[in-house]
């Protein structure tokens, strides 16, 4: 083939798309699922008005997300893990500036059995103090440690200077927002927007 030839060119076939199916349960919730028979592998995904647009204080939103699966009024994070993994399940939770996204990935024959779990850590979460201590600790060393990085303190003055100090989508940390912030203001958050 020579550059200075176009290349043949070609339609593309039509491709045949599975769409979702749409309802709202009893609850008001909507529900969209997409059935694939064939699936080698099952995603549940959630979705809460509860990014960082929505907190009143920094972190919070996002701590919150990463602790609603470190305990429950029922399971430990270890009693949680340990039933994650007997299921072949991986939990990721999503902190957005609107929205928070809690995916659930596991194996189709066993959504079934792990869906109760699910439900308990969003209705349940406990946020120990322990566990909310540790991940503030690892949160402020991550974040220390990307301030030595150009392209993280770049960032941070670039929607510094987009948005102003009192816009909800300017979500930019300073060293102080980890003195400020304790396992209670996760709680009202959850219960104000998750729970």
């Amino acid at each position: 083939m020579f550059r200075s030839e176009n290349p043949v060119q070609k339609l593309v076939p039509e491709f045949n798309f599975t769409k979702a199916k749409s309802e709202i349960t009893p609850t008001g919730i909507k529900l969209h699922t997409l059935h694939a028979e064939d699936a080698e592998i099952s995603r549940l995904q959630i979705e809460f008005n509860a990014g960082y647009a929505h907190q009143k204080k920094s972190l919070v939103a996002n701590l919150c997300a990463k602790m609603l699966n470190k305990g429950t009024t029922d399971y430990t994070a270890k009693e949680i893990n340990e039933q994650f993994d007997r299921a072949g399940a991986f939990w990721e939770a999503e902190c957005m500036a609107d929205k928070l996204l809690l995916t659930l990935h596991c194996l189709p024959k066993n959504l079934s059995s792990v869906l109760p779990l699910v439900a308990n850590i969003i209705k349940s979460s406990t946020f120990p103090q322990l566990e909310f201590e540790q991940l503030l600790s690892i949160s402020k060393q991550k974040f220390l440690v990307n301030c030595q990085k150009v392209s993280f303190v770049a960032r941070q003055v670039f929607i510094e200077r987009l948005y102003n100090n009192a816009h909800p989508y300017n979500n930019t940390l300073k060293i102080e927002d980890f003195e400020c912030i304790d396992s209670q203001d996760l709680l009202e958050f959850y219960k104000h927007h998750i729970q």
